[in-house]
């Protein structure tokens, strides 16, 4: 299964856990795994819905990600960030 949010949104940092793992990633077929998707369209845009400040690339964001994640989805879920920012 795969769940996709772009760095805006405001569940940008819960969805891997409330969407994704607990509605999704529980269907057999998925063995409660999954592929967390974020978007990321450069560091002028929001993150999760607040002024972004700290976060400058898409490794950042994803990293990010990884750190408010639940521990026990680390091994279940992977978490790759698209980079489609203007160069």
């Amino acid at each position: 299964m795969v769940e996709v949010k772009g760095q805006w949104h405001k569940e940008l940092y819960t969805a891997a856990a409330a969407q994704l793992h607990e509605r999704y990633s529980i269907h057999p077929d998925a063995a409660n795994q999954g592929i967390y998707l974020a978007l990321w369209f450069g560091p002028d845009e929001k993150v999760a819905a607040l002024k972004n400040t700290e976060i400058t690339s898409a490794q950042g964001l994803k990293e990010s990600i990884q750190k408010q994640m639940p521990t026990e989805l680390i091994p279940v879920i992977d978490v790759f960030v698209l980079d489609v920012s203007k160069a």
